[in-house]
């Protein structure tokens, strides 16, 4: 049963791109009059295609040693930790994978990130979830020097106290063997205080 869900789920969504027609009113008649079909059909290629943001990522792919420095407060004395990641290109080369493991105060810490770029909308996009928590943190944002640095902002709910918070993201591809992500609460007011930064180091194969 849970497979002919699936196999049904992918024939919607297949349909639902192929069948624009349905859905898009005014928009498909102005496309039709522009073109038609294949007008159409070439547009959605385009969006669908990997560009040089996309080819930007494989910078990250393989495997990396890490070192991370985390604050609770910003007075309080960081906390050290060490771990791993693996990077991979997915789905045609559309979206970076993360497999992240490590200590997170004294105990197992896994996480799983995936980051891809938007063609329709302009944005890089980010998604990450890890044991700490059962928060999916969403983010998007843009690159600056040739996609060699992203910012990502995105808000999620803090598990402590309920509200809703901010959150900005930097990663930096330092050179072909070293990165680093800093991460960053942001305040009502602007203000940001940084609590966390994470060094990647290549592993040479």
């Amino acid at each position: 049963m849970k497979r002919i869900l699936l196999i049904a789920l992918a024939i919607f969504c297949t349909a639902a791109w192929l069948a624009p027609p349905v859905l898009a009113g005014d928009d498909h008649d102005h496309a039709m009059a522009e073109g038609g079909e294949d007008a159409m059909m070439a547009k959605w290629m385009e969006m669908a295609t990997p560009g040089p943001h996309h080819e930007a990522m494989a910078k990250g792919v393989g495997k990396w040693t890490t070192e991370s420095t985390w604050w609770m407060t910003p007075d309080a004395e960081p906390m050290m930790t060490t771990g791993t990641a693996s990077q991979e290109l997915v789905l045609g080369g559309r979206y970076l994978v993360e497999t992240f493991s490590g200590t997170m105060m004294g105990m197992p810490f896994e996480g799983h990130g995936m980051w891809g770029f938007d063609n329709a909308s302009g944005k890089h996009m980010g998604i990450w979830t890890d044991n700490m928590s059962t928060t999916m943190m969403y983010s998007e944002g843009e690159c600056e020097d040739h996609c060699n640095k992203i910012t990502l902002i995105g808000t999620y709910v803090d598990g402590m106290t309920g509200a809703m918070k901010t959150m900005k993201v930097v990663s930096e591809m330092i050179d072909d063997d070293h990165a680093s992500v800093t991460m960053y609460d942001v305040a009502e007011d602007g203000t940001e205080f940084k609590n966390g930064k994470i060094m990647y180091t290549r592993v040479k194969s």
